[in-house]
């Protein structure tokens, strides 16, 4: 398929074509699904009938949720079944506004008076529309992630075999460990890049589940981490056994070994811009010929999405007691700092939580000459087991 020429209006085809991506905000993934559903069962359960489809874009497209999906959920108060919602949401705003039930009749709603039958609706609409867009994202996430789960079996298999890493550590490392696998998209961002991982440094790396979770897929050859927090190195020690080292040690400074892959997962915004040039500088010198330098972050400015993930990250930190703030920066400015350092830059998009808005920056340093079809051999797609496709 041969591209428009430069300057050409696109065609109707085309631009409708962009309009259904748009509406349907990118791949279902379980966050988005979740999120979908929530907002479609929330917008049904309202009393505005003939503006759900409006409710429904003012939400999902500036949030990049799935507008169609979520507009078809809305259909569950459809007329057949919309008595039935106005009599739930008219009984429980009455024993929610005065402990009693009410029939829904015609000469009761004119006893009570039709401002007070209206104000009960309203309360009994918002109450079952929180309660119910809740437990239907929480059980379409649940359903979501199964179903991930059976269709790539060896990632579910690691993640398990990871978190069991953690069977010896404080419950609080534990919950907090099974939480970031199950939910946080960085994993799954990072396992779905190609080729193996090789010697891998993972700045920043916390309780260290991520790079445990790629050995476990033997995606991963070494693993060395380095964090400021003495109790995460304490667990991820525990964690890693003889397998990996970590580190208690500041990004910032730290001299980093020789490496195949150097990670930067939600760490770099904790360092000021200058540090977090210096830190990257010293990664793009530390890889080998054709490794690379994985950075995951906010990409800053680039939607609400993200101003609104700087502002909860910021209020963390202020919660943490940390005086300094956090020094967010755009996805284009980090891979303008690996250019600088001669890697070839990709940036690849991903919210799999559609709250937030984070990309992956990969800088790649070229391969010796003489060694390009090594490299290309080594670029192939794994198999989901790890092991290099023939």
């Amino acid at each position: 398929m041969t591209d428009a020429p430069s300057g050409a209006s696109p065609s109707l085809k085309e631009r409708l074509r962009r309009a259904w991506i748009r509406l349907r905000g990118g791949s279902l993934s379980p966050g988005r699904a979740a999120a979908s559903v929530g907002v479609g069962l929330f917008v049904a359960c309202l009393p505005f009938y003939g503006a759900q489809l409006f409710l429904v874009l003012l939400v999902c497209v500036p949030l990049r949720l799935d507008s169609a999906f979520a507009y078809l959920v809305t259909h569950v108060n459809n007329p057949f079944t919309l008595p039935l919602f106005l009599w739930f949401e008219l009984e429980l705003g009455s024993r929610l506004l005065t402990g009693k039930d009410v029939a829904m009749r015609f000469a009761e709603v004119k006893r009570i008076g039709f401002a007070a039958a209206s104000a009960q609706i309203a309360v009994g609409a918002l109450t079952s529309a929180v309660t119910l867009a809740t437990v239907g994202a929480v059980a379409t996430w649940l359903v979501a992630h199964r179903l991930r789960d059976a269709r790539h079996r060896d990632f579910a298999e690691a993640r398990r075999r990871t978190l069991a890493r953690y069977a010896a550590t404080p419950r609080s490392a534990r919950s907090y460990v099974g939480i970031k696998m199950r939910t946080d998209p960085s994993l799954a961002a990072i396992v779905s890049l190609d080729g193996n991982f090789g010697r891998v440094v993972d700045a920043g790396c916390g309780y260290l589940q991520l790079g445990l979770c790629l050995l476990e897929l033997g995606r991963a050859t070494s693993l060395v981490g380095y964090d400021a927090d003495a109790e995460r190195v304490a667990v991820g020690r525990t964690a890693a056994g003889p397998d990996a080292s970590i580190e208690q040690a500041d990004i910032g400074a730290v001299p980093f070994p020789v490496a195949d892959t150097v990670l930067f997962v939600d760490s770099l915004h904790y360092l000021p811009l200058a540090v977090q040039d210096a830190a990257l500088a010293r990664a793009a010198g530390a890889i080998a010929d054709g490794g690379r330098v994985v950075v995951r972050e906010v990409d800053s400015g680039a939607s609400l999405r993200s101003g609104l993930t700087e502002r909860l990250e910021r209020n963390a930190v202020k919660k943490r007691g940390t005086t300094d703030g956090p020094s967010f920066r755009s996805a284009a400015d980090i891979a303008a700092v690996l250019t600088s350092h001669g890697l070839t830059t990709t940036i690849v998009q991903h919210d799999d939580l559609s709250i937030v808005h984070n990309a992956l920056v990969i800088g790649r340093k070229p391969p010796l000459p003489d060694a390009t079809d090594a490299a290309k051999d080594g670029a192939r797609p794994p198999l989901r087991d790890g092991s290099a496709q023939n």
